[in-house]
């Protein structure tokens, strides 16, 4: 937060005083920040009209394309002060021997004010200096600390970066994984909360598996428990009794293994896709990463009650991190249930890139001119070239691996090649009159993909859209996305054209009764 304050004009809180350690005085971590300005936009967000919610758009783009101009050498999460992994001058002290160079919990050190907080907090926020020094460190996000994987040290027990590639970090992931599986195995950590519903599980429920292929001793006559206890009480009864739980010990065992071996090859599978997809979407643009915005909700961000275009705060950053760029490139998170509201959107980017383009003054960063042009036009070559690579990614966004996770994410694996059919890369000196915008990846139009309904994520998105085009909206507010769209019409193109459509509509629609009678 203070790094968007200083380096962006993103409005964030001013925040006070924080702690990290939970083993405080308050016994957890807090925050102490200035109340955010406004209000929800939830509060007003469906009753919002036409315009107000394209300026809002527009308002909302000038922000997000400087902050895309800011790169990081790695992936992680911010720090402040200087970065400690940078080689030392000849000068300087022989570094102690320590395991890593963040010391407080988890990482960071704490933001070091009075003791006395309320006396302070007025003279807090005019002492903050400004321009200060920041390094991006380990990563702090849910799928690094879920499920008590908090209690992991760093790097020996979970590696969490920072990664200087997206190949590093990938690799990370995939291993994150696999070593949470032998350590369910090993009985060291609980299992997760599942993610999937039950009939998506393909081998979890251990009674849905068999010791052996074929066998089938538990359902045959061989040995039926009611008969036993009332035919059968001789020293054979133990015997088999103990025979049976060898073979289900067994069998527990067999699963153990047979689970991390899944597990292995799943995440193989699922690290060879996404450095294909790198290489063929991206057409090998350069590597750079960038700060995801990734939780602009309704409920996060606040809008002036008398201007409601006007974006007066946006508030929780927490698991704010660095990514790559074609991760980084992506709808706001309230706008990605609403093809029409996205494509708004992607007008809006292109809008404050032309105006960028047109106008005489240049946005300065700390004495550097901001291309805003041309950032308009890298974010929307990464929105959508990286399509296909935020859809592939969400498989490593849980906090604990699954059976049947990898075919629910990215379909069969004998359709994987479904996902690289009709990929180009696109030019990112594309221009702003037709840039590079896909409503769905191309090769869902293909026939041949076509056929095979829910074999991928992409034939789901385009049942979505055809529903929404024939049996009416899935979002609500305001006659929900059909809604929108007619009042986005009805206002471009003029209440009086408007009402003449409706009166034929309504004519047409008087004909198709008189000949249902007639009939």
């Amino acid at each position: 937060m203070h790094f968007l304050r200083e380096n962006t004009t993103i409005p964030v809180p001013d925040v006070y005083h924080y702690d990290s350690n939970p083993y405080n005085r308050l016994g957890g971590e807090y925050l102490l920040m200035s109340k955010a300005p406004g209000v929800p936009l939830a509060s007003i967000f469906h009753s919002l009209c036409y315009n107000d919610l394209v300026k809002l758009l527009e308002n909302l783009a000038s922000m997000i394309l400087p902050l895309f101009a800011h790169r990081f050498t790695d992936i992680g999460s911010l720090y402040f002060g200087a970065t400690p992994y940078a080689p030392l001058p000849s000068s300087a002290a022989t570094p102690k021997a320590i395991s890593h160079p963040y010391s407080a919990f988890p990482f960071s050190p704490t933001l070091s004010i009075s003791n006395v907080v309320s006396s302070k907090l007025a003279s807090v926020k005019t002492a903050q200096p400004r321009n200060r020094e920041f390094h991006v460190g380990p990563i702090i996000s849910w799928p690094f600390f879920g499920t008590n994987r908090g209690e992991l040290a760093h790097p020996s027990e979970l590696n969490r970066g920072p990664w200087q590639s997206t190949s590093a970090y990938f690799a990370s992931c995939a291993q994150r994984e696999i070593e949470s599986v032998i350590r369910e195995n090993e009985g060291k950590s609980a299992p997760h909360r599942l993610h999937l519903d039950p009939d998506q599980i393909q081998s979890s429920r251990h009674h849905r598996l068999t010791a052996v292929p074929g066998d089938e001793s538990d359902d045959s006559d061989e040995w039926d428990l009611e008969e036993s206890e009332e035919e059968w009480e001789g020293p054979g009864d133990a015997m088999y009794r103990d025979y049976r739980r060898m073979q289900r010990t067994t069998f527990l065992v067999a699963h153990l293994s047979e689970r991390e071996d899944r597990v292995r090859k799943e995440m193989a599978r699922w690290m060879s896709m996404m450095e294909r997809l790198v290489q063929v979407t991206l057409d090998d643009a350069p590597e750079s990463f960038g700060l995801d915005c990734h939780d602009l909700s309704l409920e996060n961000i606040f809008v002036d009650p008398d201007e409601p275009s006007k974006i007066t705060c946006i508030i929780d950053w927490e698991s704010t991190t660095t990514r790559p760029l074609w991760q980084c490139a992506h709808l706001p998170a309230f706008v990605q249930t609403s093809p029409f509201i996205g494509r708004l959107f992607r007008e809006a980017v292109v809008k404050v890139g032309k105006a960028a383009e047109a106008s005489a003054s240049t946005p300065t960063r700390h004495g550097k001119e901001i291309d805003i042009a041309s950032l308009a036009r890298e974010w929307l070559f990464y929105e959508s070239a990286g399509q296909r690579l935020r859809m592939a990614h969400r498989f490593v966004e849980w906090d604990g691996w699954e059976e049947g996770l990898i075919d629910s994410i990215l379909g069969p694996e004998e359709n994987e090649d479904d996902w690289f059919k009709d990929v180009e890369g696109m030019d990112m000196r594309a221009g702003l009159n037709s840039p590079p915008v896909l409503e769905h990846p191309p090769n869902i139009l293909n026939p041949s993909v076509s056929r095979r309904k829910n074999t991928l994520p992409f034939n789901k998105e385009q049942e979505k859209e055809q529903m929404l085009n024939t049996t009416g909206d899935y979002c609500g507010g305001r006659g929900g996305e059909l809604g929108r769209r007619l009042e986005a019409w009805l206002t471009i193109n003029g209440i009086e054209e408007g009402q003449s459509i409706a009166r034929s509509w309504e004519r047409d629609h008087e004909l198709h009764n008189h000949q249902v009678l007639v009939e």
